[in-house]
């Protein structure tokens, strides 16, 4: 016998609340790859408290790379009532049928680990970390034995193979030996 499908819409997980961010209320948000918002804000989640799912609208929302963003929920001004949601898991809900689609954009966090070549310069060296900040993101780079930090601007990137991990720059003369 067969049995019928509701045509109820049906939560998806696409998403983890993982620490606080900052005094006002900023959440720091692992994204699955079911997550379906290029821009979010303005949008909902649900998560699930005390067995009701409770909407959240994002007030703000700024991607990380590909699977981390930082976010501000409507009504939700302080470090203490956004600490409530740290470690909880949220939903979207769609029709059953609804496929996702990953986001396939690369973001500069995402080249940690790749090998870096830096034009007019010997030698190559490797992407160890990405430091975010708004004003001026930097690459953390082994270079030559050195720990460097190198601005990861649009302008210095020369090439990006990413089948390859690999990475051209052409930095500006003497940047390297600050």
């Amino acid at each position: 016998m067969a049995t019928s499908r509701s045509n109820a819409p049906q939560p998806l997980t696409v998403g983890r609340v993982s620490k606080t961010f900052g005094l006002n209320g900023e959440l720091v948000i692992n994204l699955y790859d079911t997550f379906p918002y290029d821009q979010a804000q303005g949008e909902s989640i649900y998560v699930e408290i005390d067995g009701i799912w409770t909407p959240f609208f994002f007030g703000s929302f700024r991607r990380r790379g590909q699977s981390k963003a930082v976010v501000i929920f409507d009504d939700m001004d302080t470090e203490y009532r956004s600490s409530e949601l740290v470690g909880r898991e949220f939903v979207v809900f769609v029709q059953e049928e609804q496929a996702n689609v990953p986001d396939d954009e690369l973001y500069l966090e995402d080249l940690t680990g790749y090998t870096v070549r830096i034009e007019n310069h010997e030698g190559q060296g490797e992407i160890t970390g990405f430091i975010e900040s708004e004003f001026n993101p930097l690459f953390e780079v082994a270079w030559n034995g050195e720990a460097i930090l190198i601005p990861a601007a649009d302008d210095f990137i020369v090439e990006i193979n990413e089948k390859k991990k690999f990475l051209t720059l052409d930095i500006p003369e003497g940047l390297l030996e600050l």
